[in-house]
């Protein structure tokens, strides 16, 4: 479910419409973003919560309301993938996630694993698979151990490190509250001297860090620590990450410039829910900010595009169409600027621009045949446009039929 379409006045507390439906049996419900859940009484009896643990949502009367956020949401998630067999169905996943990454012209794919939302052994076995599989991966192990990741040979650490949450459940952080709660300013899951001494430790290191943050003070959060280590450790050319960067402000922007910072959008946010979704929730000036493409790239940021799956769908295509056609026209790319995100950019921001992104000599024979051509068609209709071939290596791994 997504909270944005969640209908408040027929399914308010959203309990009380699962124990109707499945009063004997336990319902959990993942929220399209992942940071929020929902359980009927049964699921909630199954999970045995601590009486304190954090993300429990209450109604008027203290009574659970069948919402999870923070930690309960992160512990439900987990609790239910072991109950449902998620790890012995692994294999399988990945397979036809591979086969859905060949059919809408993904020839190297980031894939951000392990952490809180995953499992740290998964995703091991899952990195010493990658070089047997027939797609490209850049991998992210979602973790702040920096010891573990120096010991298994990777470049970067992050991904999803969650600094906050996301808007519709409320737990994004921003330095001013909520247009419809004035009490509320979100959730910041790290205190600035903890983000400070992961970030420093894995900067020193020579690592590239990437992480998560929407509200204007997560993204703050994120800027204080990133610009501290590079004080103490200057290093050019780090190209340390923030992951979204949804609300960023204008200030904000030119500071993450000037810092040397890249970020990693994701357009099909703005497709599937247009600035105007988060009116009733951060006011329309608030809203009117959301996903500021334009700005970002005037700025003279490195941009890369991404679906968050399995937030939106995997389309790279879906993400250039929701780059152009951004439901704010002031944040509108171009089509070039649009198709460089998926494609140079998302190879820059990895260090990978010497051998993929672009079609040239000396580089991996990857590409995508397109059915028509994104510049000459309608730019309302890019999202429409079918992919015809993706080839890997020199070798055809899709071909529509």
């Amino acid at each position: 479910f997504t909270e944005y379409a969640l209908d408040a006045a027929q399914f308010s507390p959203i309990i009380q419409a699962l124990d109707t439906v499945a009063p004997d049996h336990p319902v959990y419900l993942v929220g399209v973003s992942g940071h929020t859940s929902a359980a009927n009484t049964r699921a909630l009896e199954l999970l045995a919560f601590p009486a304190d643990v954090a993300g429990v949502m209450r109604d008027a009367d203290g009574q659970p309301n069948g919402l999870l956020v923070d930690k309960a949401n992160n512990l439900a998630f987990a609790k239910f993938a072991e109950s449902f067999g998620v790890d012995e169905k692994a294999g399988e996943m990945v397979g036809r996630a591979i086969e859905t990454a060949h059919s809408v012209g993904i020839t190297t794919l980031h894939a951000l694993e392990g952490g809180i939302a995953g499992d740290d052994q998964a995703a091991e076995e899952f990195l010493a698979a990658v070089p047997t599989l027939p797609l490209r991966f850049v991998f992210y192990y979602q973790t702040m151990d920096v010891d573990r990741v120096i010991g298994l040979g990777l470049p970067r650490i992050g991904g999803c490190i969650l600094l906050d949450g996301d808007v519709g459940p409320h737990t994004a952080a921003f330095t001013e509250p909520y247009a419809d709660d004035p009490e509320c300013y979100g959730t910041l899951y790290y205190t600035q001297e903890e983000v400070d001494a992961f970030v420093l430790e894995a900067h020193k290191a020579g690592l590239q860090v990437a992480m998560h943050a929407i509200g204007d003070a997560a993204i703050e959060q994120a800027l204080d620590a990133y610009e501290a280590a590079l004080d103490a450790y200057p290093r050019g050319d780090h190209r340390h990450r923030i992951e979204h960067a949804d609300l960023i402000r204008e200030d904000q922007i030119q500071r993450a410039q000037r810092l040397g910072l890249a970020l990693a959008i994701q357009p099909p946010f703005n497709y599937y829910w247009s600035h105007a979704e988060y009116i009733p929730t951060l006011g329309e000036e608030r809203a009117s900010q959301a996903d500021p493409f334009r700005a970002m790239m005037d700025a003279g940021l490195l941009l890369a595009g991404g679906s968050d799956s399995t937030v939106t769908p995997l389309g790279p295509l879906i993400g250039v169409h929701a780059a152009v056609n951004h439901s704010n026209p002031a944040q509108r790319l171009s089509v070039q600027e649009a198709l460089e995100l998926y494609t140079i950019n998302a190879a820059h921001i990895a260090f990978q621009e010497q051998d993929r992104g672009s079609l040239e000599i000396g580089k991996l024979g990857d590409l995508v045949v397109l059915a028509e051509d994104p510049f000459e068609v309608d730019a309302g209709h890019i999202v429409d446009i079918s992919v015809e071939m993706t080839v890997i290596d020199g070798r055809v791994v899709y071909r529509r039929e």
